[in-house]
């Protein structure tokens, strides 16, 4: 029998959507949306429960498809649909985690709905190298989107990305924490095929910089999301 979430409480319809698994019913994504007002503040409290979400799936040992285990990421979505800025800080800061990196992956893909006033937050996740490297590709993807969308927001996002990049020099490839590596002068595409610094150069790298890249994988993911939205953007 189809369920009529119109006609349940506040609490019956938030209870509906921490049982509603990835894809909620439509029905029921109407019936918050018509309520936004009333369900907002258990949304947002629901949200801040991640870090008991989290515990209590690993203590009862949910099974992988319990549904609970998104309630989470449900009550963003819809805290993104309402462009409710107080969803945010809290957002931020689970972004800088590991242990939410299933919410990274899903809600890039919404977060740029806010449009540019999320970009101080995006901005200072990226620039944060405490953060765990998923939140800040989300943060990069969420503002090569917004640039995309607002193109007079683009000068400030492009200067950031490009303050993240390796630069080209005389002297070689200059990284971020001021390491240099000389670059060659030929290409040898055995082995630059496969090297993500080709991203940033022409020439082939040295065994150092292979070594680096691959010492420092995370670092290059990021790198590699940034370029991607140059291209896009210039």
């Amino acid at each position: 029998m189809a369920i009529n979430y119109g006609d349940l409480s506040d609490e019956a319809l938030l209870t509906a959507l921490e049982y509603a698994d990835m894809e909620p019913h439509p029905a029921l994504i109407r019936a918050c949306v018509e309520r936004r007002q009333a369900l907002t503040p258990g949304l947002l409290a629901m949200l801040r429960q991640a870090p008991q979400t989290l515990m209590q799936g690993l203590m009862e040992r949910w099974d992988r498809r319990d549904p609970r285990r998104l309630r989470t990421i449900n009550a963003a979505v819809l805290l993104i649909e309402f462009r409710e800025l107080a969803a945010l800080p809290i957002l931020a800061e689970y972004f800088r985690h590991k242990a939410y990196d299933t919410m990274h992956l899903w809600l890039q893909f919404y977060l740029g709905a806010y449009g540019p006033p999320i970009i101080p937050l995006m901005l200072e996740l990226l620039k944060d190298e405490t953060a765990y490297v998923s939140g800040r590709v989300a943060a990069a993807y969420v503002l090569g989107e917004i640039a995309w969308n607002h193109p007079h927001e683009r000068a400030r996002v492009l200067e950031a990305f490009y303050a993240q990049l390796p630069s080209l020099t005389d002297e070689g490839l200059r990284f971020p924490d001021g390491t240099i590596y000389r670059r060659r002068d030929y290409v040898d595409d055995s082995r630059c095929e496969n090297c993500p610094c080709h991203l940033f150069s022409e020439h082939c790298c040295d065994d150092c910089i292979d070594e680096y890249c691959y010492e420092n994988f995370d670092q290059v993911e990021l790198w590699t999301e940034l370029v991607h939205n140059l291209a896009r953007l210039n």
